[in-house]
């Protein structure tokens, strides 16, 4: 169907974790993100392993892993490739998901025994994707195709058709995990894949499990939106289409339709959105809030000329609020906060203050320099 993937994009520590697990009798498969990043040709640090040993089998062959995570059959594999560097290996047992509770966890985990009962319990189909790693350990030189991944759930005609769609009943999905709202718009943002409509609607209509989720857990796929997308404002617009960003950043939504005087031909949410797309990743964040104070401070005066005194004071302080409420820890609500609170400052260029016999910025200030040209353009 025209993609693949050459086995050497494997790791050789993933192989050799595999290889353990097979010839101590085991199953060992390539599952979810990196099977979906392998075939389009994005590159991957995380390689997740479905087997049908159990917990506690994956420990006693490798004396070096993790086990936090195995009450839910995941064991993290500490691996080493053939420089001896260290790498994490996701370990997990076949299962099959029982109720949840808390929007997020499940009350009991069963085990399975076969590929095809893990992958049903997948969040999208483009993640419900499998490779047995006998096939790879078997002949190196082999090049991956369609024909030999696991693909239950029409996977790959998503990944063809670019579509964000649930494994089975979406309402069921989404009603098991309300990080999975998130986690589409995403994958959608991050891929530039579409939703697809009934994977949508889910969303909305589930979306009070979507409230349940920790806000750090929501910060972090809210970060994912703004460093791994291409064009972030992607996946904002899904948030806020999905009713999803009401309660994230609900400030960000009351700037729709505040329009701005001269210069600016758009209104102050598109702006902000646009200014995010196009600033550096340390300074995502900052760019889109740093004019959010303007739902706040608007003006007309009498000749009906707009105003927005004093938005960059109070930006910073409604930018605390919402980094507070996303749980950004205390250094970075400084650093966003004073990056908003000064993005109105401005220091002319030591050639223009030298043309206009200015050496402070104080004088700058006192003659009232209104130039759009200060020496930097």
């Amino acid at each position: 169907m025209g993609i693949g993937f050459p086995t050497n994009r494997i790791p050789t520590y993933v192989k050799s974790t595999a290889k353990t697990l097979i010839d101590s009798g085991y199953s060992a498969y390539l599952v979810g993100g990196a099977v979906r990043d392998l075939l389009l040709e994005k590159n991957t640090k995380d390689f997740d392993i479905a087997t049908n040993a159990l917990p506690e089998e994956v420990t006693s062959l490798f004396p070096k892993s993790i086990t936090t995570g195995s009450k839910f059959g995941n064991i993290i594999v500490v691996a080493e490739d053939e420089y001896g560097e260290r790498y994490d290996v996701d370990v997990t047992t076949f299962r099959k998901d029982e109720d949840y509770f808390g929007g997020r966890w499940p009350t009991s985990v069963e085990f399975s025994k076969t590929i095809e009962s893990d992958l049903s319990r997948r969040d999208f189909t483009i993640n419900a994707l499998a490779l047995d790693l006998n096939t790879v350990l078997t002949d190196s030189d082999k090049f991956i195709e369609v024909n030999d991944l696991d693909d239950h759930h029409n996977g790959i005609d998503d990944l063809l058709n670019k579509v964000i769609r649930t494994v089975g009943d979406p309402y069921e999905r989404f009603k098991e995990d309300g990080l999975r709202a998130f986690r589409a718009c995403r994958f959608a943002s991050e891929l530039n894949f579409t939703i697809a409509e009934d994977t949508k609607e889910a969303i909305k209509v589930s979306k009070n499990i979507a409230e349940m989720i920790s806000m750090e857990r929501i910060r972090d796929e809210f970060l994912k939106i703004l460093m791994h997308s291409k064009n972030p404002s992607t996946g904002i617009r899904l948030l806020d289409e999905l009713n999803l960003l009401d309660f994230v950043i609900p400030e960000l939504i009351k700037t729709k339709g505040i329009n701005q005087p001269e210069w600016h031909d758009q209104d102050v949410f598109e702006h902000s959105l646009k200014t995010m797309d196009l600033a550096e990743d340390n300074i995502k964040v900052a760019a889109l809030l740093h004019d959010i104070g303007k739902a706040y401070t608007k003006t007309t005066d009498s000749d009906g000329n707009v105003h927005f005194y004093g938005h960059d004071v109070k930006g910073a302080e409604v930018s605390k609020k919402i980094l507070k409420r996303l749980r950004f820890s205390n250094a970075e609500i400084d650093r966003i906060s004073n990056l908003i609170r000064w993005h109105m400052f401005y220091y002319p260029s030591a050639d223009w203050r030298k043309d206009n016999k200015i050496e402070t910025l104080e004088e700058s200030e006192e003659n009232n320099f209104e130039s759009d040209d200060h020496g930097w353009g």
